[in-house]
């Protein structure tokens, strides 16, 4: 997995850290050891080192549950007519037909819960990558003091180092050692940091993905279900009503057949019954 770069500093900030390095050499340059600093170098980004492990700590213990959509996805894929995705099973019996306009309902406040789920995981997720780009910040702030640190006691070693070799061999060797070894504390929490904070990255990718597909399923899949449920049923009410104009046609022809002297307004009246039903036929099969 590749690292996060590491963001340049503000030009004001990066001044005001050189600044600070200055300062400190100056105050070892001063002082009657320079190695006498070993101690506060050992301590230098502590809070910031703390605050990443504890990231790190927070990210196993506390992190939410990743969201299973699986079972609303394969409750809509069995209304759609599909198998869930679990494998072939030879032999297996046909399922009984489904109807669909009551089983919708359930499957859609699933998918709804489910969508709902990855919404409030996110947010967790979100807040959890913000307490590990705060760490980050800390940590890289330490890492660019620790580099002018040690760039500062180098120079000043340099300086002095004809007129004070004592002091110029003490920059050079126990504080440039502790420099550096504190700046790979550093660099070692940061590049763990920058892990968690990418891997957070991908886990919210992958639920971004999924919600979109549960979304999805729940607006189109559900709309072309419902247009099935509907049509299916104006087919039926259209085989009643065929079914309907059949029985007047019969009525008709028995009843003339019966009494061929019957009224005429009797026959025109069971004449537009059966137009009438077949109109409504027509109107639902447009």
């Amino acid at each position: 997995m590749d690292e996060l770069p590491s963001a340049p500093l503000a030009p004001d900030h990066a001044a005001a850290l050189r600044t600070a390095a200055r300062d400190t050499v100056r105050g070892w340059l001063a002082a009657p050891d320079p190695a006498a600093a070993l101690p506060a170098i050992a301590t230098l980004g502590s809070g910031a080192i703390a605050a990443a492990a504890d990231a790190s700590r927070r990210l196993l213990a506390a992190a939410p549950a990743p969201v299973d959509a699986a079972a609303a996805l394969d409750a809509l894929r069995a209304l759609a007519g599909e198998e869930p995705a679990r494998g072939w099973r030879p032999f297996r019996r046909p399922a009984p037909p489904v109807d669909v306009a009551a089983a919708l309902p359930p499957v859609i406040r699933a998918l709804e819960d489910a969508r709902d789920g990855l919404i409030r995981h996110d947010v967790r997720l979100s807040a959890e990558r913000d307490r590990f780009a705060a760490a980050d910040a800390r940590l890289e702030e330490t890492e660019h003091l620790l580099r002018a640190l040690l760039a500062g006691a180098k120079a000043a070693a340099r300086e002095i180092a004809a007129t004070d070799p004592a002091r110029a061999a003490a920059l050079r060797g126990p504080v440039a050692d502790a420099l550096q070894a504190r700046l790979g504390d550093v660099l070692t929490q940061l590049a763990v940091t920058r892990q968690g904070r990418l891997s957070l990255g991908l886990v919210q990718d992958g639920n971004a993905t999924l919600a979109a597909a549960v979304e999805q399923a729940r607006s189109i899949t559900v709309a072309a279900l419902r247009t099935a449920a509907a049509a299916g049923r104006a087919v039926a009410d259209g085989e009643r009503l065929s079914a309907q104009a059949a029985a007047l046609g019969q009525a008709a022809v028995a009843s003339d057949a019966a009494d061929p002297g019957r009224d005429a307004a009797v026959r025109r009246a069971l004449a537009d019954a059966v137009a009438e039903v077949e109109a409504a036929i027509r109107g639902l099969r447009r």
